[in-house]
């Protein structure tokens, strides 16, 4: 959260958080539907749009009660407000923070800090519980927005998932994941994200107690079962629940030293269009020990684990594919 003393959440009930306190108990709700519109408005709207959009039932009185609201939110949050007699617009100050704006703002700068916190606080559907049956149009644009932030909250989750995943730090990955999750429990990709990042994370039962949570959910919602996709992968983590993550060999001291190594070569497997990396230096530099402990790092990353296959007895490049697929195969079976 920035330092600013004044905070807007439209992302859940409508609420403002000052040094005075905390605001969402409006006089008007023709107030909330004023500011709510004005907040997403990236340019001046004219006065007379205004009336028709929240007053279309009594225009005449509109525009004085304007007058009043606009009086009413510049008292809730000063500065903010730019008004003419022709136009109005929300501007907010450095001193004030709006949660659709900031996720806005970080989705379109890629920032991955600004992004984990706008996410982190956003609790729920836009405008929950906000209805405005005064005007069709309103509540056509009300339910578009709902939508439209629904979407950008997505994505924004989304790539915090796949930002942390590919760190291999899972922890934080899954709580995003979780989150996303809670956006649309129907949505088995995130069910299957969910899944994913437990098994990664060595919580294999877990993750089976995800599918059971999500076949679960989609039989007593949808009358349906889990697709081929979301069923095999909870197959292939049944199996891997009872297989070793790895059969790399045993060091008799600790590796030490080598972070920037380790750090670019762990940035190259984890770039999925790397199907093969070669570490290459003299004999006796230590590559082997060095991609030993790169492979010790990575029993999460791959699902399936990871081999070690020594080539050091071929005598022939023909032996080459028959010693590896022995080795993995014996990998598998231990």
């Amino acid at each position: 959260m920035t330092n600013s003393s004044q905070l807007l959440f439209l992302m859940n009930t409508v609420r403002i958080q000052g040094e005075a306190g905390t605001v969402d108990q409006f006089r008007s709700h023709r107030a909330v539907a004023l500011l709510v519109y004005l907040v997403c408005q990236p340019q001046a709207v004219p006065r007379s749009e205004l009336v028709e959009l929240i007053w279309p039932d009594n225009p005449e009185r509109g525009r004085a009660n304007l007058r009043w609201v606009l009086s009413y939110l510049n008292k809730l949050l000063p500065g903010c407000w730019e008004t003419t007699r022709q136009t109005a617009q929300f501007q907010p100050q450095a001193d004030c923070w709006v949660d659709v704006l900031a996720l806005q703002a970080a989705l379109a700068a890629d920032n991955v800090a600004a992004l984990a916190t706008a996410v982190s606080h956003t609790h729920g559907e836009f405008c929950r519980g906000f209805y405005f049956n005064e005007s069709p149009e309103f509540e056509t644009w009300l339910l578009t927005q709902r939508e439209h932030w629904q979407r950008q909250l997505s994505l924004a989750t989304q790539r915090l998932i796949d930002h942390h995943n590919q760190l291999g730090e899972y922890g934080r990955a899954l709580t995003f994941a979780r989150k996303l999750l809670a956006l649309d429990t129907w949505q088995e990709h995130a069910h299957r994200q969910v899944m994913l990042l437990l098994a990664r994370s060595g919580d294999f039962n877990g993750a089976l107690a995800q599918y059971e949570r999500c076949r679960q959910i989609l039989a007593d919602e949808l009358h349906i079962d889990p697709t081929q996709a979301t069923a095999a992968l909870a197959e292939r983590i049944r199996a891997l629940r009872e297989r070793p993550r790895h059969n790399l060999p045993p060091q008799p001291t600790l590796f030490v030293g080598r972070e920037a190594e380790l750090a670019e070569l762990t940035a190259l497997l984890a770039a999925p269009e790397n199907r093969l990396v070669t570490i290459v230096a003299a004999g006796g530099m230590g590559k082997t020990r060095l991609a030993t402990a790169v492979a010790a790092g990575q029993t999460g990353t791959f699902l399936d684990g990871v081999a070690f296959v020594s080539l050091a007895p071929i005598t022939s490049p023909a032996l080459l594919a028959t010693t590896m697929v022995e080795a993995f195969g014996q990998s598998r079976l231990h």
